[in-house]
């Protein structure tokens, strides 16, 4: 869907209240870990550098001014001043460790890793290999770049992100390798895993759902994407549902893994891409369905 595109009444209202659902379960779960003022704060950061972009990409050959972007977002000037002179403007918050002072350090770690020009191989992009103390190149130097909270050693984030299967750690060596995460963690072992990876799965859903509406797209190159249910299923059932429906996602993914292993090239070069499926099951909860 073009953003240009005046919307019929009917789609304003399905993106209402497809928006008011997504956050509602959002704010149901960040409720009482981030406040709402943090909250507020990140989305108005979010939204300033989205509307610019968006400005730039439908006028390429105008500047985009403080009038122009509080106009289209309704802030004050003063506020989109402050953001845009912000060292993380368009460079993410996470490089901000005063603003993610309340999240999780191992996120922190892998973003810092995986974008810092310091800490990624030029011929690859690719995060390098880091001994674990060290003035440059190691986990001691990213440390001291993210001011990690009090309380907060290397040791900790080390070890948490080798429970998460995030990192490979040659003890001999003292090295460490990030390496790609092809599962998701149990959360009785790793809350902080599974919590990453389920909003980075949350994010790319929304990537497919979006760019599939692309009305220039044609259907050989729209993303696969389905989703069937059923609204009569017996409480009695669920558990049969449940054992079924694992059953055959898991033959699913199976034949999806060895595909991919059989596309993953055993080396890295510039270039290369993410790509991959997700699979999960659904329920509405009881609350939902009263």
């Amino acid at each position: 869907m073009n953003a240009r595109d005046p919307l019929q009444n009917s789609e304003v209202a399905i993106i209402g209240r497809g928006v008011e659902s997504v956050l509602r379960r959002l704010i149901r779960f960040l409720a009482g870990i981030i406040s709402l003022a943090k909250l507020h704060e990140l989305i108005d950061f979010i939204y300033v550098e989205e509307m610019d972009e968006k400005l730039r990409r439908e006028h390429p050959n105008r500047s985009v001014t403080l009038s122009t972007l509080a106009l289209n977002t309704g802030l004050d000037t003063r506020v989109i001043n402050r953001i845009q002179k912000s060292s993380g403007y368009k460079r993410g918050l996470l490089n901000e460790a005063e603003f993610f002072r309340d999240f999780t350090p191992a996120a922190s770690f892998l973003h810092r890793w995986s974008t810092d020009e310091g800490f990624v191989d030029p011929d690859t992009g690719l995060p390098r290999p880091l001994t674990v103390k060290g003035e440059t190149g190691s986990l001691e130097a990213l440390a001291t770049l993210l001011r990690l909270p009090r309380g907060v050693t290397i040791k900790s984030v080390v070890e948490q992100l080798e429970r998460s299967g995030l990192i490979r750690y040659d003890r001999d060596r003292d090295v460490i390798e990030m390496r790609v995460d092809r599962y998701l963690p149990s959360p009785s072992k790793d809350r902080e895993g599974a919590l990453e990876i389920g909003f980075l799965a949350v994010s790319r859903l929304m990537d497919t759902v979006l760019g599939n509406l692309a009305p220039e797209l044609p259907d050989s190159e729209r993303l696969y994407q389905r989703v069937y249910w059923i609204n009569r299923l017996p409480p009695s059932q669920r558990r049969a549902f449940r054992r079924r429906m694992v059953q055959l996602l898991d033959e699913v993914e199976q034949a999806g893994y060895r595909q991919l292993e059989e596309l993953d090239q055993h080396f890295d070069t510039p270039g290369q891409i993410s790509a991959g499926f997700g699979l999960y099951l659904f329920e509405d909860a009881e609350e939902e369905q009263a």
